[in-house]
């Protein structure tokens, strides 16, 4: 999927209220979420943080189908993490992805010239070094039974890693 230049328009110009906007809009055009994804980590690489802390959407967010949209337009001021997973939740129960028939595709495939051999092989100990990261983390939360705040920024921070160097490779 490519992003739409008014959603690239909006992150160059720092215009958070209409990339949340079209983030919000996103969820519901594609019930996959994989345009929602590429361009939420689009937004996160570009923009300085935008989320709201859990904490601060301190709103009890019901299950109950009716009030979607009340929450889908609560994202817009309350912009967590909480949020964007609860409301995928309720997204794929009342509207189910469609599975795709022959998802693979010639198009699909990807070719590697001699020249980006290199790149890849960077690409690849970097996303190695961040997997690495993050099951020492994991290896102490599990010793210890509890993870701190500083503990999943840093996982969330090599997470985004390996993100940037699979969007890399693909070539965006």
């Amino acid at each position: 999927m490519a992003l739409t230049q008014e959603f690239v328009n909006a992150v160059s110009t720092n215009n958070i209220l209409k990339v949340k906007i079209m983030l919000k809009d996103s969820l519901l055009v594609d019930t996959s979420f994989r345009q929602f994804d590429e361009m939420l980590r689009y937004a996160e690489r570009r923009l300085n943080n935008f989320w709201v802390s859990d904490e601060e959407d301190g709103e009890n967010l019901s299950y109950k189908i009716e009030y979607l949209d009340e929450i889908l337009v609560g994202l817009v001021n309350n912009f967590s993490r909480k949020r964007v997973s609860h409301l995928k939740y309720m997204i794929q129960k009342a509207y189910p992805p469609k599975i795709e028939k022959n998802n693979i595709s010639s198009k699909s495939r990807k070719y590697i010239s001699y020249h980006n051999i290199e790149n890849i092989k960077r690409q690849y100990n970097e996303i190695v070094h961040s997997r690495k990261e993050i099951l020492e983390i994991m290896g102490d939360v599990k010793k210890k039974k509890r993870i701190s705040d500083k503990e999943i920024e840093k996982i969330r921070k090599e997470a985004q890693n390996i993100l940037k160097q699979c969007d890399e490779i693909e070539g965006k």
